[in-house]
């Protein structure tokens, strides 16, 4: 059974929905637009003969009957256009012209499109494929917004900052001033200890992100190559897959909670 818009990850089935939404029109008006252009032709063509000649009227019954049909066939054709949907491959082709799609989302469509086109694959290594590269697409798309907010909770301090109060900490000679400086760098301290975390797990999310861009190659290779060795059409080896997604929705959970965190030290 060939693969489904409505199997695809909700992500690309919505961009699907928005470029198919501006796509589709065109070409019916383009259709409409040649039957138009077509009948306005043949009915000026007719008009110029019928003055210039006398046409027998079983012959201007013929034409009026084959502009009669060009009109409905047309009015079919333009409908049945309507109505039919576009070719799945079709339709991710025109996604990846047309939408700036992210990395994993290019890669998501790609293995979507081998996925399509093998010829070789068996049913049940095709359904277990499919929500394996769904579950990726949505961790890569958690991972995006768990990187967003904690770009926002990162801060600004330095260590330039700090070295700078110091240096006005050693030269002030009131206590007063000492004592508000030293208060300043301890506040800094735990600012620079805050950045230092969250750009621990911004390496940890650049990690898995390149993780599941990988394990996307990998799988969009081996469908590659089955297409051209059909003998190994069984060689996906979809338990690996299994447990490399396992290890990305561990790691995504913990940051998830780390953030959490985060995000109350930060209140």
């Amino acid at each position: 059974m060939p693969l489904r818009k409505e199997d695809l990850h909700p992500r690309i089935r919505e961009q699907l929905r928005q470029v198919e939404a501006t796509w589709q029109p065109m070409r019916y008006r383009d259709t409409l637009l040649a039957i138009i252009i077509g009948v306005t032709l043949f009915a000026a063509l007719l008009s110029i003969s019928v003055q210039s000649i006398k046409v027998p009227a079983h012959v201007l019954g013929f034409v009026a009957a084959l502009i009669l049909f060009v009109l409905i066939g047309g009015a079919v054709l333009y409908f049945m256009q309507r109505a039919a949907r576009v070719p799945l491959l079709q339709a991710l082709g025109q996604l990846t012209d047309t939408v700036s799609l992210s990395a994993g989302e290019r890669a998501y469509v790609e293995v979507v499109q081998a996925l399509a086109e093998s010829k070789t694959l068996s049913e049940s290594t095709r359904r277990d494929l499919l929500p394996q590269a769904n579950a990726l697409l949505e961790h890569w798309l958690q991972l995006e917004g768990y990187e967003h907010q904690l770009r926002g909770i990162a801060g600004t301090a330095t260590e330039t900052d700090l070295q700078r109060l110091r240096k006005q900490w050693r030269e002030a000679t009131d206590p007063v001033a000492r004592e508000a400086l030293q208060q300043s760098i301890e506040i800094l301290r735990q600012r620079l200890h805050q950045r230092d975390t969250v750009e621990a797990h911004l390496q940890r999310v650049a990690a898995l992100k390149e993780l599941i861009l990988q394990m996307f190659s990998s799988l969009h290779e081996s469908l590659i190559r089955l297409q051209v060795l059909p003998a190994s059409a069984e060689t996906v080896d979809v338990h690996l897959l299994y447990l490399r997604l396992s290890e990305v929705q561990s790691e995504t959970r913990a940051i998830e909670q780390a953030l959490q965190e985060l995000q109350v030290s930060v209140r």
